[in-house]
């Protein structure tokens, strides 16, 4: 897909809704998927299309303190049929091999040349660790790395100005914003507040992120 993020799909725009990794492949682009409720049932269902062979590295924040983040990636790669890992420490970040990053923590990218592979860290919040500043911190970070070719999904939870900011920062750098609709979210806040700030590309129901979040990984 080489930097283009932004194939057709289910849903509708927002206009019309008012260690050493030398060796491995560098992911094409970037899915950051913020979860503020019901993670295990959210991101189950979202990740349930992604495959094996993906051409896209994903992170996903939900509000899920580290320990129990570890219960969560077992029971999802099960269910999924990944290899999803809790960031605790420092990593390569495969296509192979989903993020969920804990609570406490925050991300951030690197890549030891331009084009090279790419490794993530886990980045000790400031406690309490809010989940809107951990999106911006990491979306800041990941702008850096993957310019255009990142794609953040605000799905359920409370809104925040930094969440707000962390949609601005993605599509300042020409990224791609998608929040989840309002009839298939517990709580609609932070999609909505996104929304109302004129970020959104579109606005997809739980199974439209699936099957965009599918197509895209699939490059």
């Amino acid at each position: 897909m080489d930097g283009d993020l932004r194939p057709g799909g289910p849903g509708m725009t927002a206009s019309e809704a008012s260690g050493s990794v030398t060796s491995i492949p560098r992911p094409h682009s970037l899915a950051i998927l913020s979860s503020g409720v019901g993670a295990d049932q959210v991101l189950g269902a979202v990740l349930s299309s992604v495959r094996n062979g993906s051409s896209t590295a994903i992170a996903a924040f939900p509000d899920v303190r580290r320990g129990f983040s570890r219960l969560l990636c077992d029971r999802l790669s099960v269910e999924c049929g990944l290899s999803i890992s809790e960031l605790t420490g420092a990593q390569a970040h495969t296509t192979q091999s989903p993020c969920i990053v804990p609570a406490q923590y925050t991300a951030r990218w690197s890549e030891a040349a331009p084009g090279g592979p790419v490794r993530i860290e886990a980045v000790e919040a400031k406690e309490p660790a809010e989940a809107g500043s951990r999106l911006r911190s990491a979306c800041s970070s990941a702008v850096t790395v993957f310019g255009s070719s990142i794609w953040l999904v605000v799905l359920a939870g409370m809104a925040s100005n930094d969440i707000v900011e962390a949609a601005r920062l993605v599509k300042n750098a020409g990224g791609r914003v998608s929040v989840q609709d309002e009839s298939t979210s517990l709580i609609w806040d932070a999609p909505r507040s996104v929304l109302q700030a004129g970020l959104a590309d579109e606005i997809l129901p739980l199974w439209g992120v699936s099957g965009l979040l599918g197509m895209v990984a699939e490059g």
